[in-house]
């Protein structure tokens, strides 16, 4: 992540009426205290970036969005509203300003509001600045937070229900290009929430996902949300604070670990439930010595900051252990997969058209971004005959470098594909899924396959182990490229693929549908809020 060189402010719709409180002039103290640590800023968990060996869990697609969002010009789609307004007056750079949404869209608040931050900002010596907003716009049913049209200057009023008295906050350092399965989970949780609970519900990504597909998807269904800029620690728990303040939250759930400790820290100081939710982690790296330090540091020096771990499948749960967090603390709740998306997918040839992919020969599909940890490369290597003999086609899905970096610009039988928000119709264009990941804990993509009716082969690695039950899943050793190969022509040579493919979605919906999954959040959060008294 990029370091800011001054504390982010939180502004735009959505984070209205903080009360005034106490702004610290010593931020990194007052949090020094609320940890109980005597320092913080200079450990190795003061830094936002990951190294090898730990279990930091950042999408692959940051890497190469912070290289674009340091380049991008002003009119580029992820960098709108509040953002571009404050860059194009030269008043404040996009890496300081946090830009929130609520219920009806993220869209630009005008260059006036900017000016008005800046005024309100120059004013204020104390690097901590109280979040502010447009007055006026209506509040979310949710959370009480104000939200906001796709247009500047318009305002739409959302009908809200008798307001209800706290609320659940979704701390997600989510990069996915598309929802996947993990936005619909957080859709369903927000309704199951609302009705079982009688909590309020918001989520929070970086700011960069604005122009993400997915945040359609939460607006077209009324999940309130807000985006916050990364940077230092002391600056991201407290945009994490005002949000939870903002929405009176009483528990936040934090996702793929990166910003972990900040939310742990910010429910302290509310005296919050804390929920660290591990979607995967080291698997099949042996530990180093800055990974067992940060281990040391995370788990048991600052794991205080945590009142549970949910870990998404039983070897994801084994490693929490290992690494340190009691068996106490920990609760397997498996990915739930929305098996309704699925069930209305065009033909194979509709699929294929609609993807630029015109070719009658079997596709092997493989999600390519992170090649390395996917195993890009071993699904390429174990395809070349089959495709070169004009029997297979090996499509991947990811970015255009993986053209420059396999050759699929000059190999006909390897293509490549950008993804897209519906997924249904890359799975409905294969006739094989594949998995020859590295490192993985319970990946969605497995799932999704499966549901979509494909069989699927899979490197045998413990995380998707959960799968590999199902009559149409075949494993490999991982890495082995021969063994993959083979898998590949037996597979091919299998007259009846769909009835692999059939069993496949007959055990996900047996096993992992998305409200079983659910039903194991709420219970869980609904037993940690009573033991806490909220």
């Amino acid at each position: 992540m990029k370091i800011a060189t001054s504390t982010p402010v939180l502004a735009g719709p959505g984070l209205d009426h903080v009360s005034p409180g106490h702004i610290p002039t010593d931020p990194l103290n007052d949090l020094r205290c609320d940890l109980g640590i005597r320092r913080i800023a200079n450990s190795p968990l003061a830094s936002n970036e990951a190294d090898d060996g730990e279990e930091k869990e950042r999408h692959p697609e940051e890497l190469d969005h912070r290289h674009q969002h340091e380049h991008a010009d002003s009119d580029s789609p992820e960098r709108g509203g509040l953002v571009d307004g404050a860059r194009r007056n030269g008043r404040l750079r996009a890496d300081e300003v946090g830009v929130c949404g609520g219920v009806e869209g993220v869209g630009a608040v005008g260059n006036d509001h900017a000016r008005t931050i800046e005024n309100r900002t120059a004013a204020r010596p104390s690097r901590w600045v109280r979040p502010m907003t447009p007055s006026g716009l209506p509040r979310s049913r949710d959370t009480g937070a104000s939200v906001s049209s796709g247009n500047a200057g318009k305002r739409k009023h959302v009908s809200a229900d008798t307001p209800v008295r706290g609320a659940v906050l979704e701390v997600c350092h989510y990069w996915g290009p598309y929802p996947g399965n993990f936005i619909p989970s957080l859709v369903a949780t927000r309704s199951a929430v609302r009705e079982r609970l009688d909590l309020g519900y918001h989520c929070v990504f970086p700011a960069a996902m604005q122009g993400r597909p997915w945040v359609q998807l939460l607006q077209d269904e009324g999940v309130p949300h807000s985006f916050i800029t990364p940077s230092h620690r002391v600056g991201l728990v407290g945009q994490i604070g005002r949000v939870a303040e903002s929405t009176d939250a009483v528990l936040l759930r934090s996702h793929f670990s990166n910003w972990d400790i900040e939310a742990g820290a910010a429910a302290r100081r509310r005296k919050a439930v804390s929920v660290w939710h591990m979607h995967s982690g080291r698997f099949g790296r042996a530990p180093n010595f800055r990974s067992r330090t940060r281990d040391a540091l995370k788990v048991r020096g600052l794991g205080r900051l945590c009142d549970r771990v949910f870990a998404v499948s039983d070897e994801v749960h084994r490693l929490a252990a290992a690494r340190g967090f009691p068996e106490r603390k920990i609760s397997t709740v498996l990915n739930g997969i929305d098996v309704r998306r699925f069930d209305h997918l065009p033909s194979r040839r509709e699929a294929r058209t609609a993807l630029g992919l015109d070719t009658d020969i079997p596709i092997a599909l493989g999600f390519g971004w992170s090649p390395y940890t996917k195993g890009t490369d071993v699904l390429v290597e174990a395809g070349r005959s089959l495709g070169e003999a004009g029997e297979l086609v090996v499509v991947l899905v990811g970015d255009r470098s993986l053209e420059a970096r396999f050759g699929g610009a000059d190999v006909d039988w390897l293509r490549v594909i950008e993804p897209r928000d519906d997924v249904g119709t890359i799975f409905a264009a294969a006739d094989i899924f594949v998995s020859s990941s590295r490192d993985e804990g319970l990946p969605y993509s497995i799932g999704e396959a499966m549901a979509s009716r494909l069989p699927v082969i899979s490197s045998d690695i413990k995380g998707p182990a959960t799968y590999f039950a199902a009559d149409g899943v075949v494993t490999f050793p991982s890495e082995d490229t021969t063994a993959l190969g083979a898998a590949l022509e037996e597979l091919l040579q299998v007259s009846d693929r769909r009835s692999l493919g059939l069993a496949n979605r007959d055990y996900v919906e047996q096993h992992l549908g998305i409200d079983a999954h659910v039903n194991r959040v709420v219970e869980l959060f609904e037993q940690l809020l009573a033991r806490r008294g909220t």
